[in-house]
Protein backbone atom coordinates (compact mmCIF):
# COMPACT_ATOMS: atom_id res chain seq x y z
CA UNK A 1 0.00 0.00 0.00
CA UNK A 2 1.37 3.40 -0.96
CA UNK A 3 -0.93 5.66 1.11
CA UNK A 4 -0.16 6.49 4.72
CA UNK A 5 -1.69 4.07 7.22
CA UNK A 6 -2.72 5.53 10.56
CA UNK A 7 -4.93 2.75 11.96
CA UNK A 8 -4.65 -0.98 11.38
CA UNK A 9 -6.38 -4.09 12.69
CA UNK A 10 -4.82 -7.55 12.92
CA UNK A 11 -7.25 -10.47 12.95
CA UNK A 12 -6.87 -13.96 14.37
CA UNK A 13 -9.55 -16.05 12.67
CA UNK A 14 -10.98 -19.09 14.43
CA UNK A 15 -13.83 -21.38 13.52
CA UNK A 16 -16.31 -19.77 15.94
CA UNK A 17 -14.79 -16.40 16.80
CA UNK A 18 -12.38 -13.67 15.72
CA UNK A 19 -9.87 -11.82 17.91
CA UNK A 20 -9.05 -8.33 16.61
CA UNK A 21 -6.18 -6.08 17.72
CA UNK A 22 -6.35 -2.43 16.70
CA UNK A 23 -3.19 -0.30 16.57
CA UNK A 24 -2.71 3.35 15.67
CA UNK A 25 0.40 5.23 14.67
CA UNK A 26 0.07 7.21 17.95
CA UNK A 27 0.49 4.04 20.02
CA UNK A 28 -3.16 3.39 20.96
CA UNK A 29 -4.02 -0.31 21.19
CA UNK A 30 -7.30 -2.15 21.72
CA UNK A 31 -8.24 -5.82 21.48
CA UNK A 32 -11.74 -7.22 21.05
CA UNK A 33 -13.41 -10.55 20.39
CA UNK A 34 -16.18 -11.01 17.83
CA UNK A 35 -18.30 -14.06 17.12
CA UNK A 36 -17.92 -15.56 13.66
CA UNK A 37 -21.57 -14.97 12.82
CA UNK A 38 -23.26 -12.51 10.53
CA UNK A 39 -23.98 -10.13 13.41
CA UNK A 40 -20.44 -10.62 14.75
CA UNK A 41 -18.91 -9.72 11.38
CA UNK A 42 -21.20 -6.71 11.13
CA UNK A 43 -20.04 -5.57 14.59
CA UNK A 44 -16.40 -6.04 13.51
CA UNK A 45 -16.99 -3.91 10.43
CA UNK A 46 -18.78 -1.24 12.49
CA UNK A 47 -15.92 -1.23 15.02
CA UNK A 48 -13.26 -0.77 12.34
CA UNK A 49 -15.22 2.04 10.67
CA UNK A 50 -15.80 3.80 14.01
CA UNK A 51 -12.02 3.79 14.60
CA UNK A 52 -11.40 5.01 11.03
CA UNK A 53 -9.32 1.94 10.30
CA UNK A 54 -7.23 2.11 7.11
CA UNK A 55 -6.47 -1.59 6.77
CA UNK A 56 -7.53 -4.94 8.21
CA UNK A 57 -5.03 -7.79 7.92
CA UNK A 58 -5.18 -11.52 8.60
CA UNK A 59 -3.36 -14.72 7.74
CA UNK A 60 -4.41 -16.93 4.87
CA UNK A 61 -5.96 -19.76 6.88
CA UNK A 62 -8.52 -22.13 5.38
CA UNK A 63 -11.45 -20.10 4.01
CA UNK A 64 -12.09 -18.25 7.28
CA UNK A 65 -10.98 -14.98 5.68
CA UNK A 66 -13.62 -15.07 2.91
CA UNK A 67 -16.65 -13.69 4.83
CA UNK A 68 -14.45 -11.13 6.60
CA UNK A 69 -13.10 -9.73 3.32
CA UNK A 70 -16.58 -9.81 1.77
CA UNK A 71 -17.97 -7.82 4.73
CA UNK A 72 -15.17 -5.22 4.55
CA UNK A 73 -15.36 -4.76 0.79
CA UNK A 74 -15.90 -1.15 -0.20
CA UNK A 75 -15.39 0.15 3.34
CA UNK A 76 -12.00 -0.95 4.68
CA UNK A 77 -9.01 -2.34 2.79
CA UNK A 78 -8.55 -6.02 3.69
CA UNK A 79 -5.20 -7.78 3.26
CA UNK A 80 -4.79 -11.53 3.45
CA UNK A 81 -1.13 -12.35 4.04
CA UNK A 82 0.77 -15.60 3.79
CA UNK A 83 1.31 -17.01 7.31
CA UNK A 84 4.87 -18.09 6.41
CA UNK A 85 5.81 -14.55 5.39
CA UNK A 86 4.35 -13.09 8.59
CA UNK A 87 6.09 -15.65 10.83
CA UNK A 88 9.47 -14.58 9.41
CA UNK A 89 9.22 -11.45 11.57
CA UNK A 90 8.66 -13.32 14.85
CA UNK A 91 10.10 -16.38 16.59
CA UNK A 92 7.48 -16.27 19.35
CA UNK A 93 4.36 -18.34 18.78
CA UNK A 94 1.41 -17.12 20.79
CA UNK A 95 -1.82 -15.78 19.34
CA UNK A 96 -1.49 -12.49 21.25
CA UNK A 97 1.99 -11.74 19.88
CA UNK A 98 0.99 -12.86 16.39
CA UNK A 99 -2.07 -10.61 16.42
CA UNK A 100 -0.14 -7.56 17.50
CA UNK A 101 2.59 -8.39 15.01
CA UNK A 102 0.05 -8.62 12.17
CA UNK A 103 -1.40 -5.26 13.18
CA UNK A 104 2.09 -3.68 13.38
CA UNK A 105 3.13 -5.07 10.00
CA UNK A 106 -0.12 -3.84 8.46
CA UNK A 107 0.39 -0.40 10.05
CA UNK A 108 3.82 -0.19 8.41
CA UNK A 109 2.60 -1.59 5.08
CA UNK A 110 4.85 -4.64 5.38
CA UNK A 111 2.36 -7.42 4.62
CA UNK A 112 2.53 -8.69 1.08
CA UNK A 113 -1.01 -9.63 0.02
CA UNK A 114 -1.50 -13.22 -1.06
CA UNK A 115 -2.95 -13.87 -4.48
CA UNK A 116 -6.68 -14.05 -3.93
CA UNK A 117 -8.87 -15.43 -6.70
CA UNK A 118 -12.26 -13.91 -7.38
CA UNK A 119 -15.39 -15.63 -6.12
CA UNK A 120 -16.07 -17.62 -9.33
CA UNK A 121 -12.52 -18.99 -9.37
CA UNK A 122 -12.68 -19.87 -5.66
CA UNK A 123 -15.95 -21.75 -6.17
CA UNK A 124 -14.50 -23.59 -9.17
CA UNK A 125 -11.37 -24.57 -7.21
CA UNK A 126 -13.52 -25.71 -4.29
CA UNK A 127 -15.60 -27.93 -6.60
CA UNK A 128 -12.45 -29.30 -8.24
CA UNK A 129 -10.97 -30.18 -4.81
CA UNK A 130 -14.27 -31.80 -3.75
CA UNK A 131 -14.38 -33.86 -6.94
CA UNK A 132 -10.79 -34.99 -6.38
CA UNK A 133 -11.63 -36.11 -2.82
CA UNK A 134 -14.75 -37.98 -3.96
CA UNK A 135 -12.87 -39.76 -6.75
CA UNK A 136 -10.17 -40.74 -4.23
CA UNK A 137 -12.80 -42.08 -1.82
CA UNK A 138 -14.44 -44.03 -4.64
CA UNK A 139 -11.08 -45.60 -5.54
CA UNK A 140 -10.41 -46.41 -1.86
CA UNK A 141 -13.76 -48.20 -1.62
CA UNK A 142 -13.09 -50.17 -4.81
CA UNK A 143 -9.66 -51.21 -3.51
CA UNK A 144 -11.19 -52.30 -0.20
CA UNK A 145 -13.76 -54.42 -2.06
CA UNK A 146 -10.94 -56.06 -4.05
CA UNK A 147 -9.09 -56.74 -0.79
CA UNK A 148 -12.16 -58.30 0.88
CA UNK A 149 -12.88 -60.54 -2.12
CA UNK A 150 -9.23 -61.64 -2.41
CA UNK A 151 -9.08 -62.45 1.31
CA UNK A 152 -12.15 -64.71 0.83
CA UNK A 153 -10.56 -66.30 -2.29
CA UNK A 154 -13.09 -64.65 -4.66
CA UNK A 155 -10.51 -63.60 -7.24
CA UNK A 156 -13.02 -62.06 -9.63
CA UNK A 157 -10.50 -59.51 -10.85
CA UNK A 158 -8.60 -62.35 -12.55
CA UNK A 159 -11.60 -63.28 -14.71
CA UNK A 160 -13.31 -59.90 -15.14
CA UNK A 161 -11.78 -56.95 -16.96
CA UNK A 162 -13.74 -54.54 -14.78
CA UNK A 163 -15.07 -55.81 -11.46
CA UNK A 164 -17.26 -52.71 -11.31
CA UNK A 165 -18.63 -53.00 -14.84
CA UNK A 166 -22.14 -54.29 -15.63
CA UNK A 167 -21.34 -58.00 -15.18
CA UNK A 168 -19.11 -57.43 -12.16
CA UNK A 169 -21.77 -55.41 -10.34
CA UNK A 170 -24.36 -58.14 -11.02
CA UNK A 171 -22.03 -60.73 -9.52
CA UNK A 172 -21.23 -58.54 -6.50
CA UNK A 173 -24.94 -57.88 -5.91
CA UNK A 174 -25.68 -61.58 -6.16
CA UNK A 175 -22.94 -62.34 -3.62
CA UNK A 176 -24.22 -59.72 -1.17
CA UNK A 177 -27.78 -61.07 -1.57
CA UNK A 178 -26.55 -64.57 -0.73
CA UNK A 179 -27.49 -66.04 -4.10
CA UNK A 180 -25.73 -69.30 -5.10
CA UNK A 181 -22.79 -68.73 -7.47
CA UNK A 182 -24.29 -71.06 -10.11
CA UNK A 183 -27.46 -68.97 -10.21
CA UNK A 184 -25.50 -65.71 -10.44
CA UNK A 185 -23.31 -66.95 -13.31
CA UNK A 186 -26.00 -68.85 -15.25
CA UNK A 187 -28.81 -66.28 -14.90
CA UNK A 188 -27.21 -62.85 -14.47
CA UNK A 189 -30.38 -61.16 -15.82
CA UNK A 190 -32.17 -62.10 -12.55
CA UNK A 191 -29.78 -59.87 -10.69
CA UNK A 192 -29.92 -56.18 -11.57
CA UNK A 193 -27.30 -53.77 -10.37
CA UNK A 194 -28.95 -50.81 -8.57
CA UNK A 195 -26.00 -48.43 -8.99
CA UNK A 196 -22.79 -47.78 -10.84
CA UNK A 197 -19.36 -47.27 -9.36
Amino acid sequence: MTEQIHVSVGLDLHKKFIIATLLTDTGFKEQRRFERTESGLFNLKKWTIEHKCDVVACELRSDFWVPVCAMMEGQVTAIVGNARDIKMFSHIKTDKVDLELIAQLALKGMIRPSRIFDRNHREFLSLARLRHKLVQKKNDIKNEIHHILDSELFRLSSVLTDLFGKSGLRILLGITNGSPMDEIIISPEKVSAPFNL
